[in-house]
């Protein structure tokens, strides 16, 4: 009997220590816990500054590109006051009273080397404005302007110059237009061969992606006799040179009106698509 009790009595003991080893080893475990928390809280303080910072940043860099925006805007208006834009018809247009005809050949040719002075002149000063860089280099220098590629420049005027040149000038400066456009988002209309055409600036051959842009530029690239600068290719499927920039001022200054000539385009687009399936319905109906 006392043998039994005085194993009944060790086992207690024992059974005492552990409970006094756990109890330790709970309380050292709700330490950490404690210091886990702590920590924790901490850190979520820190993330919720670090949002609140990160939310302070976005905001002035929203207000930022709004005054950004804004200044373009403003600079961009003055512009078209400096170079009034004038459509006389699909084929003619004016700038500064100075006609651009799609056929340079029946222009004069001094009218014509001052309306592609101010038309180089403008779309220099549209790209530093916008903060767009061109690919082609302008050179405005007055009726004897010109265009850079690599380190040959191509002459914006025909007196004395061979055509090819004057040639690849123009197309320069339209593929300068277009870099423009793209960065505008730029996507036009217009009746080609009496049909309706859509033409975006996206057509920019020898490309690559122009990083903080998005413009489609190009590294290196060799221009033959059959290039597509052919001014009679180029204006049988690209709008006015003039129309282009007009787009642009139109669509950076009046916004709303870009929003309503979409609305209008959907609208058109779908009566064309009601009508064909009321045609093609008719037609099935005849053939039964």
């Amino acid at each position: 009997m006392q043998q039994e009790l005085a194993k009944q009595t060790r086992n207690l003991e024992m059974e005492e220590s552990w409970r006094i080893a756990e109890e330790a080893l709970l309380e050292k475990q709700l330490d950490k816990l404690d210091e886990l928390m702590t920590e924790t809280g901490r850190l979520e303080g820190e993330m919720h500054r670090l949002e609140e910072s990160v939310e302070a940043i976005r905001i002035e860099n929203v207000k930022e590109q709004f005054l950004l925006e804004a200044q373009q805007v403003k600079m961009l208006g003055e512009l078209q006051k400096i170079f009034p834009i004038q459509m006389i018809s699909d084929d003619v247009w004016k700038i500064r009273d100075l006609s651009i005809h799609r056929d340079y050949s029946i222009v004069d040719d001094e009218k014509l080397s001052a309306a592609l002075s101010y038309v180089a002149h403008l779309v220099f000063m549209m790209a530093k404005f916008l903060d767009v860089p061109l690919r082609y280099k302008i050179l405005a220098n007055g009726s004897r302007s010109a265009v850079q590629d690599v380190n040959v420049f191509y002459p914006l005027f025909k007196t004395r110059v061979d055509r090819e040149r004057f040639e690849k000038a123009c197309w320069l400066l339209e593929r300068d237009v277009d870099c423009l456009c793209s960065v505008r988002g730029i996507v036009i209309e217009s009746q080609v061969n009496g049909r309706q055409d859509t033409w975006n600036a996206t057509y920019l051959p020898f490309c690559h992606q122009h990083p903080r842009h998005k413009v489609m530029y190009s590294h290196t690239h060799t221009h033959t006799h059959t290039h597509p600068y052919s001014l009679t290719l180029q204006k049988k499927r690209q709008p006015h040179l003039l129309h282009k920039i007009n787009e642009i001022f139109c669509r950076t200054l009046h916004p709303q009106r870009e929003f309503q000539r979409e609305q209008e385009n959907l609208r058109r687009r779908a009566n064309q698509i009601k009508q064909r399936e009321i045609s093609s319905d008719f037609q099935q109906a005849i053939y039964r």
